[in-house]
């Protein structure tokens, strides 16, 4: 069997179906973790989500657990977030989501939860070693395989955690035909929110957009709607249900650190100091609005398993990314999941306008997520010559990356640990000043990449015609 180093992630594994993630894969993979991690007769939970060839993965992986002695309860197509939770209701020993997430419509990959915690780096290199060496642990006795629904009980324990009041006008909630889309419907019908639906309906070829909340194009159909209907927000979820978008009564896109700001009101009503994490790419704002709530902010590295890790290490009520993750430490384990996030935002916005919710909270201008192709080989070593180059002038946070202090302004370059990428992003006080850095700080980035023959482009023309508010 071929297989391409490059699938197994920082915190997943990951890559195009057929060519590097196959059923062969999925299987041996599953006899790995039943063999490095598991014990005969323990419980795994495995989910998957709408794409067409996800189905095929799961079974594939259920088969490979089973090979070794491990009971498998499949509860079938699912978001990522309900799998965590039916891993905590079931008492499982570890967790498996067969999900491309919002990666191309060609990928997939796995998401696997161990003894309540995500994967990450070593653990992620020893289930490579012990697929390609193939020295599993033999058996004579398959695993029992159990299907269950797990729906009820996850709705229930949801909706005893938020309290609304009225809503006379609907949100719009837009699936992207993903996995989300049954499962918001059914949740806001119990509570009696009114809504309008967009492409709730779980299709694999996504025919109407890309389920990536975190692209501007992604969200036009929802902007549209919210404007239609005259709707008081809408939300937008992911392809496995775990990431949130959200637009505003007026149509417009809000920052995802932005809306970081109101869960951490709320939490921190509720657990007045509490620690509240935000990765590395979130608004200078965003940090000073936690320690404003009364919160003890505390910046950390971009990826869901490495934000677990640090709220398992911190005891932190919150977290939240850039990318949409929204980490919560209640109900149950502190996971990402953003049919929670949804809630607590209605719960927030309490039947009014959202963009109520923002006056009084600073604005600043920033760059959108930049993200440039850059060989896996180079990505790191480009960011740390980055960093020598700026060290003796300025300070330089090397959390993750490079984030580099200015004047009333920041930059950070970091290398993807999804991607063979680069990630750029740039904020100042007024749209000159964020355009002015951008143009200085790509330009040092470039000449670093240039030294080992990488050419960047940031896409500087979109970005010098205007900034989003932050």
């Amino acid at each position: 069997m071929f297989i391409n180093d490059k699938i197994f992630r920082a915190y997943d594994i990951r890559g195009k179906v057929k060519d590097e993630v196959t059923a062969q894969l999925c299987y041996a993979v599953g006899r790995a973790l039943g063999s490095k991690f598991l014990t005969t007769g323990e419980q795994v939970v495995l989910g998957r989500d709408v794409r067409l060839h996800s189905r095929a993965l799961s079974e594939a992986m259920s088969s490979g657990l089973r090979a070794q002695g491990i009971h498998v309860i499949d509860i079938g197509e699912v978001t990522t977030p309900i799998l965590y939770f039916a891993s905590h209701h079931f008492g499982c020993a570890a967790a498996v989501m067969v999900t491309g997430s919002h990666n191309p419509i060609d990928e997939n990959g796995l998401k696997i939860v161990v003894r309540g915690h995500s994967i990450a780096r070593d653990q992620v290199q020893e289930i490579k070693a012990l697929v390609k060496d193939g020295d599993f642990r033999s058996l004579t006795t398959e695993g029992r395989l159990e299907q269950r629904d797990v729906f009820d009980s996850y709705a229930n324990a949801l909706l005893a955690c938020v309290k609304l009041g009225q809503y006379r006008r609907p949100i719009v909630v837009d699936a992207g035909n993903g996995a989300a889309g049954p499962y918001i419907v059914k949740l806001l019908q119990n509570l009696g929110i009114p809504h309008i639906a967009l492409f709730c309906e779980p299709d694999g070829r996504f025919p109407n957009h890309h389920p990536d909340p975190g692209k501007a194009a992604n969200m036009r159909a929802l902007q549209n709607a919210v404007l239609k209907s005259d709707a008081l927000f809408g939300l937008a979820f992911d392809g496995d249900g775990d990431r949130l978008g959200l637009v505003d009564e007026r149509g417009q896109i809000v920052s995802p650190d932005r809306l970081l700001i109101l869960f951490a009101r709320q939490v921190l009503k509720r657990v007045p100091g509490a620690t509240i994490i935000a990765d590395v790419k979130c608004s200078q704002i965003t940090y000073d609005e936690i320690e404003r709530a009364g919160g003890k902010p505390l910046m950390w590295k971009t990826g869901h398993s490495l934000i677990k890790a640090k709220m398992h290490e911190t005891g932190a009520a919150l977290a939240g990314e850039m990318s949409g993750h929204y980490f919560f430490g209640e109900p149950w384990i502190g996971v990402d999941d953003a049919l929670y996030a949804a809630l607590s935002l209605c719960e927030i916005a309490d039947g009014k306008p959202i963009s109520t919710q923002f006056e009084g909270i600073a604005t600043a201008f920033a760059t959108p997520e930049l993200r440039v192709s850059c060989p896996d080989a180079l990505k790191f070593q480009i960011v740390e010559e980055l960093k020598d180059a700026y060290k003796e002038l300025y300070s330089v946070c090397e959390l993750d990356g490079a984030r580099i202090d200015f004047p009333g302004a920041w930059a950070l370059l970091r290398a993807s640990n999804t991607e063979a990428a680069l990630v750029l992003r740039v904020e100042a006080q007024s749209a000159e000043a964020c355009r002015a850095l951008f143009v200085e700080f790509s330009a040092k980035c470039q000449s670093v990449a240039r030294k080992h023959g990488v050419e960047l482009d940031f896409g500087y023309n979109a970005c010098a015609q205007s900034s989003d508010v932050v």
